[in-house]
């Protein structure tokens, strides 16, 4: 980078030094090519700010709007603007409990299996006995008007917790 700064910069008798040592037959743009290696090279090291280096009396690189940099960080990929949600509801989370008849966990050693799997078919087999399940549920709806119509998106999440002994 610094022959680049001398060839754009320099005295007239270091730029010509300079451009001597550059094969113009393979490379048109000995500055554009040098900065495009160093870009590459800051991408492979994981640097991903756009800020310039500043050495000496070279004035810094302008900042961007704080609105701008919240955006591109909340995206895995650089420049990447995701479009805006029309409308955002979150609706309150919903509290319920139960009585079932369900098998306990058989064998210590499959209960993840045993209880992953939807739907439960285990739970009508063996032994029967009285479990008390609390549901929470919560719904996230988003929508944004398109070309076509619009655009919905919903996230139901439940988060179920069992027990056998109430106390």
């Amino acid at each position: 980078m610094s022959e680049v700064h001398t060839l754009e910069r320099g005295s007239d008798n270091a730029k010509r030094e300079t451009k001597e040592q550059v094969p113009t037959d393979k490379v048109k743009d000995a500055a554009a090519l040098a900065r495009e290696f160093r870009w590459r090279l800051r991408l492979a090291s994981g640097d991903t700010s756009d800020d310039e280096m500043t050495t000496g009396a070279r004035p810094a690189k302008r900042k961007r709007p704080d609105r701008e940099i919240s955006v591109v960080s909340e995206s895995k990929f650089r420049n990447f603007i995701p479009r805006r949600w029309d409308y955002i509801f979150d609706e309150p989370e919903q509290a319920e409990m139960e009585t079932v008849q369900a098998t306990r966990l058989i064998r210590e050693d499959e209960w993840e299996r045993q209880w992953s799997q939807w739907p439960r078919k285990e739970l009508s087999e063996g032994d029967m006995t009285e479990a008390q399940v609390e549901r929470k549920r919560s719904t996230l709806t988003r929508m944004r008007k398109t070309t076509a119509g619009f655009e919905r998106e919903r996230f139901e999440r439940v988060s179920e917790t069992w027990n056998w002994d109430p106390s």
